[in-house]
């Protein structure tokens, strides 16, 4: 089978004006005007990416409609007609409206305890350790459960710095209280982790903490914080007043 074949410096000889025949160049001078005059040239004085910006911003949408509200042909409507002004305005109260009520349909959906620690008792344990006994009242005030994964409490001393502590486990707080009566009444059960507070519902608990320092240091301390973790990630703090 024969094969034909173009070298490349044939391929990039350009085409002499004397081989142009009367044909083409009536043929080229036609395409020009095809191209100077299509509708389609013309109308790229609005590029399509500005139509498509405008589309992704509702409110550039409300600006441009505003805008045009009141245009006839012939009329150059300004920014600061009184089409322009009404239009933009209803315009920016739908949205207004919308944004409101998106956020009142989402006002449970938001996972969060709040509170207030309602009393701290502390006792000694030995020179170096002591407990602080933290009553607190919280509300879970969305439509889900709020599912623990961490009770922290932390303590703000005298010096500035802050100490944390090791929660102790529900059984072992029932033990503290009976083997030291000083500390008072046991009001409520102890606050730990994978306990389940329902939505729109409001508990009182407790933690029993052991923070590695001695009683009065604990004691002159100028805060004390209850840091209450959820499992999908959402952070409650109750502090002492």
């Amino acid at each position: 089978m024969a094969r034909s074949s173009t070298s490349p410096v044939e391929a990039s000889q350009p085409l002499s004006p004397n081989i142009a025949s009367p044909e083409f160049a009536a043929f080229t001078m036609a395409s020009a005007a095809t191209r100077v005059m299509s509708p389609v040239s013309s109308f790229s004085v609005f590029p399509v990416r500005a139509v498509h910006c405008m589309a992704s911003a509702p409110m550039a949408l409300l600006l441009l409609s505003s805008y045009m509200a009141g245009y006839e042909p012939g009329d150059r409507p300004t920014i600061l007609s009184k089409q322009f002004l009404l239009t933009f305005g209803i315009g920016l109260a739908v949205i207004l409206i919308a944004v409101a009520g998106i956020l009142y349909l989402q006002r449970g959906a938001h996972v969060e305890l709040k509170g207030a620690i309602l009393k701290v008792r502390t006792m000694g344990m030995d020179d170096n350790s002591s407990l602080a006994v933290v009553d607190f009242r919280f509300a879970n005030p969305s439509d889900y459960p709020f599912v623990v994964r961490s009770v922290d409490v932390t303590a703000t001393g005298a010096d500035g710095a802050s100490y944390t502590s090791t929660p102790v486990p529900e059984v072992d707080a029932k033990r503290i209280f009976e083997y030291y009566p000083v500390l008072g009444q046991k009001f409520n059960t102890s606050l730990l982790t994978r306990d389940k507070i329902a939505g729109r519902h409001t508990e009182d608990r407790m933690i029993v903490a052991r923070f590695e320092m001695p009683v009065t240091k604990l004691d002159a301390r100028t805060n004390l914080k209850v840091r209450i973790e959820d499992v999908d990630g959402p952070v409650s703090e109750l502090v002492e007043k």
